[in-house]
């Protein structure tokens, strides 16, 4: 059903090192406060286009205080 996936993370370099240790091996894509208006459209049209995402976040509270919050109310606005 679902063949694609993506992991967005804040920060790539350190999300890699994580992914390594656990031997994921997923298309890794920045997601930050310096790319997230311009790209979550696409990723909320790709998501309802069946690819699976997974966000890794640096701190605080994911999907309220984190580059989640704009995602995450996208994906709300396009049911």
């Amino acid at each position: 059903m679902y063949n694609t996936y993506l992991i967005l993370a804040e920060d790539t370099r350190t999300s890699a090192v994580l992914l390594q240790h656990y031997q994921i091996h997923k298309t890794l894509t920045p997601y930050h406060q310096h790319n997230e208006h311009k790209i979550i459209h696409h990723l909320a049209e790709q998501m309802q286009g069946g690819k699976i995402m997974a966000l890794l976040t640096d701190a605080g509270t994911p999907g309220i205080s984190d580059p989640a919050f704009l995602l995450v109310r996208e994906c709300v606005k396009q049911d």
